[in-house]
Protein backbone atom coordinates (compact mmCIF):
# COMPACT_ATOMS: atom_id res chain seq x y z
CA UNK A 1 0.00 0.00 0.00
CA UNK A 2 1.64 3.42 -0.40
CA UNK A 3 0.95 6.27 2.02
CA UNK A 4 2.08 9.00 0.15
CA UNK A 5 -1.59 10.86 -0.18
CA UNK A 6 -2.26 10.08 3.83
CA UNK A 7 1.39 11.64 4.27
CA UNK A 8 0.17 14.76 2.42
CA UNK A 9 -2.82 14.71 4.11
CA UNK A 10 -0.74 15.00 7.31
CA UNK A 11 1.34 17.50 6.15
CA UNK A 12 -1.77 19.59 4.62
CA UNK A 13 -1.29 19.55 0.81
CA UNK A 14 -2.92 17.44 -1.73
CA UNK A 15 -1.29 15.49 -4.14
CA UNK A 16 0.79 17.31 -6.61
CA UNK A 17 0.00 20.53 -5.10
CA UNK A 18 3.29 23.24 -5.60
CA UNK A 19 4.72 24.53 -1.92
CA UNK A 20 7.77 26.04 -0.86
CA UNK A 21 9.89 24.73 1.87
CA UNK A 22 10.95 26.74 5.33
CA UNK A 23 14.00 25.47 7.06
CA UNK A 24 15.56 27.67 9.57
CA UNK A 25 13.46 30.59 8.81
CA UNK A 26 14.68 30.85 5.81
CA UNK A 27 12.53 29.83 1.84
CA UNK A 28 14.07 29.95 -1.02
CA UNK A 29 11.30 31.04 -3.72
CA UNK A 30 13.74 29.81 -6.54
CA UNK A 31 12.72 26.21 -5.50
CA UNK A 32 9.17 24.91 -5.68
CA UNK A 33 8.38 21.36 -3.96
CA UNK A 34 5.56 18.53 -4.56
CA UNK A 35 4.30 15.32 -3.05
CA UNK A 36 3.29 12.68 -5.14
CA UNK A 37 2.68 8.76 -4.64
CA UNK A 38 6.51 8.68 -5.87
CA UNK A 39 7.59 10.92 -3.14
CA UNK A 40 8.84 14.51 -2.67
CA UNK A 41 10.06 16.38 -5.55
CA UNK A 42 11.74 19.63 -6.35
CA UNK A 43 11.72 22.30 -9.38
CA UNK A 44 14.43 25.02 -9.51
CA UNK A 45 12.60 28.11 -11.16
CA UNK A 46 12.90 27.91 -14.88
CA UNK A 47 13.38 23.81 -14.99
CA UNK A 48 10.83 22.15 -15.98
CA UNK A 49 12.73 18.87 -14.56
CA UNK A 50 11.03 17.53 -10.85
CA UNK A 51 14.09 15.78 -9.32
CA UNK A 52 13.41 13.18 -6.62
CA UNK A 53 13.96 14.80 -2.83
CA UNK A 54 14.26 12.06 -0.68
CA UNK A 55 16.29 13.21 1.87
CA UNK A 56 13.92 16.42 2.24
CA UNK A 57 10.76 14.39 2.59
CA UNK A 58 12.56 12.77 5.50
CA UNK A 59 13.07 16.38 6.89
CA UNK A 60 9.86 17.56 6.37
CA UNK A 61 8.05 14.76 8.24
CA UNK A 62 10.38 14.84 10.91
CA UNK A 63 9.79 18.59 11.16
CA UNK A 64 13.08 19.96 10.07
CA UNK A 65 11.40 21.63 7.08
CA UNK A 66 7.89 23.34 7.33
CA UNK A 67 5.53 23.50 4.24
CA UNK A 68 5.14 27.15 3.19
CA UNK A 69 1.30 26.51 0.96
CA UNK A 70 1.52 28.93 -2.24
CA UNK A 71 -2.02 30.95 -2.80
CA UNK A 72 -4.85 28.71 -4.03
CA UNK A 73 -4.76 28.47 -7.75
CA UNK A 74 -7.88 26.91 -9.51
CA UNK A 75 -7.61 23.92 -11.89
CA UNK A 76 -7.95 24.02 -15.38
CA UNK A 77 -11.66 24.48 -15.85
CA UNK A 78 -12.50 24.56 -11.81
CA UNK A 79 -14.94 27.18 -11.00
CA UNK A 80 -13.32 30.31 -9.47
CA UNK A 81 -14.65 33.37 -8.01
CA UNK A 82 -12.77 37.28 -7.98
CA UNK A 83 -13.45 40.60 -7.04
CA UNK A 84 -14.71 42.39 -10.59
CA UNK A 85 -14.97 46.40 -9.90
CA UNK A 86 -17.38 47.05 -7.00
CA UNK A 87 -19.28 42.68 -6.83
CA UNK A 88 -17.88 39.42 -6.50
CA UNK A 89 -18.34 36.83 -10.19
CA UNK A 90 -17.22 33.61 -10.95
CA UNK A 91 -15.81 31.66 -14.00
CA UNK A 92 -13.75 28.85 -15.41
CA UNK A 93 -10.47 28.50 -14.81
CA UNK A 94 -8.62 28.68 -18.44
CA UNK A 95 -5.09 29.11 -18.58
CA UNK A 96 -5.19 30.44 -22.10
CA UNK A 97 -7.08 33.19 -21.27
CA UNK A 98 -6.30 36.59 -20.32
CA UNK A 99 -8.67 37.06 -17.58
CA UNK A 100 -7.33 33.70 -15.74
CA UNK A 101 -3.78 34.95 -15.99
CA UNK A 102 -4.30 38.53 -14.69
CA UNK A 103 -6.39 37.11 -11.79
CA UNK A 104 -3.58 34.85 -11.15
CA UNK A 105 -1.19 37.31 -11.33
CA UNK A 106 -3.83 39.78 -9.09
CA UNK A 107 -3.99 36.98 -6.21
CA UNK A 108 -7.44 37.48 -7.39
CA UNK A 109 -8.63 33.69 -7.21
CA UNK A 110 -11.67 32.33 -4.73
CA UNK A 111 -12.72 29.06 -3.94
CA UNK A 112 -16.07 30.49 -2.59
CA UNK A 113 -18.04 33.94 -2.58
CA UNK A 114 -18.05 34.30 0.90
CA UNK A 115 -13.85 34.09 0.86
CA UNK A 116 -13.76 36.66 -2.30
CA UNK A 117 -16.64 38.47 -0.96
CA UNK A 118 -14.22 38.90 2.03
CA UNK A 119 -11.48 40.42 -0.28
CA UNK A 120 -13.93 42.33 -2.24
CA UNK A 121 -13.22 46.22 -0.09
CA UNK A 122 -9.20 45.57 -0.16
CA UNK A 123 -9.85 44.88 -4.13
CA UNK A 124 -11.94 48.22 -4.15
CA UNK A 125 -9.09 49.84 -2.21
CA UNK A 126 -6.27 48.13 -4.45
CA UNK A 127 -8.31 49.43 -7.65
CA UNK A 128 -8.71 52.84 -6.73
CA UNK A 129 -5.23 53.67 -5.53
CA UNK A 130 -2.30 55.59 -7.37
CA UNK A 131 -0.60 53.21 -9.75
CA UNK A 132 2.63 51.44 -7.97
CA UNK A 133 4.82 51.29 -11.39
CA UNK A 134 3.73 51.77 -14.64
CA UNK A 135 4.24 48.47 -16.21
CA UNK A 136 5.01 50.52 -19.66
CA UNK A 137 7.75 52.00 -18.59
CA UNK A 138 11.08 49.87 -19.72
CA UNK A 139 13.36 52.28 -17.64
CA UNK A 140 12.30 50.84 -13.93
Amino acid sequence: MNYMEHIAKLLGVELCEEFYLERGGKIKPSYLYKLTVDGMFVRKEGSRKWVAAPVTLVWTIRGICSIIKLPWKPKENETYYYCKFDEVDCTKYTSAHYLSKLNIKLGNCFRTMTEAEEHLDRFIDFIESEPITDWRDKND
